[in-house]
């Protein structure tokens, strides 16, 4: 099948936010009336993207590492995220009359002149051989010097003010006030591979130490240590 060239090279990456629902089975514990005025739920946010019908057309999607497939290409096993992930890839395919087509680079550290070939040649050679790079920055981060990229800032179609995008890390990510790789919700692995910090606020009030929470609050907390 011919395939044919998309508008944006993460331009279906906005549908991330497109996941199923799960519901809650009632229980017969007596109902308890609730303390305070609760807010409303928040609307559910529209995603501003136009009806379009691309025929079938192969979107095809280049993932790192084999290890990572499931993250992106789940089967609807009945696991809840299995089943989430399998949903909102069935919605995009329908939506816009598409085949999501998963290429994956076996191997972590191993995989990263695979995927840097891949990348090159698909730039270099015209191919546009992929519509869609997902993966770690280990991987990417050093194309985006060999302007392979484009400057996601320059797309029209992409609103990077969207809650499904990560400001905080796309600023980080910046090269000279270019966005030539973006964060959102679309990578699971975000949340798959989250670390946290722990302290003991007693040893913090018993030797004076500035306190955390405030830190952070300032955007003063740089330093990360990881422990295995």
């Amino acid at each position: 099948m011919k395939k044919k060239q998309l508008p944006s090279l993460f331009y279906l990456t906005l549908l991330a936010a497109v996941t199923a629902g799960c519901s809650i089975q009632k229980t017969d514990q007596p109902k308890t009336e609730p303390q305070t005025t609760a807010e409303p739920p928040a609307a559910k946010a529209e995603i501003p993207l136009p009806e379009m019908d691309f025929g079938a057309a192969e979107y095809r999607i280049l993932t790192a590492a084999e290890q990572w497939q499931s993250d992106y290409n789940a089967e609807n096993t009945g696991d809840i995220i299995d089943d989430i992930i399998f949903q909102r890839n069935k919605n995009v395919e329908e939506r816009y009359n598409i085949k999501l087509e998963y290429q994956i680079k076996n191997g972590w550290n191993a995989g990263v002149e695979e995927v840097r070939t891949a990348l090159t040649g698909s730039v270099m050679g015209g191919t546009a051989e992929y519509d869609l790079m997902v993966g770690s920055v280990s991987y990417v981060s050093p194309r985006a010097v060999e302007n392979l990229f484009r400057d996601l800032y320059d797309c029209d179609e992409l609103d990077l003010s969207q809650p499904w995008w990560y400001p905080s890390i796309n600023k980080e990510m910046e090269i000279c006030g270019k966005l030539f790789l973006g964060a959102g919700s679309f990578g699971i692995a975000t949340m798959d591979s989250a670390v946290m910090t722990y302290f003991n606020k007693q040893l913090v009030e018993d030797f004076h130490l500035d306190n955390p929470y405030q830190i952070v609050a300032e955007g003063k907390w740089k330093n990360m240590i990881y422990l295995d």
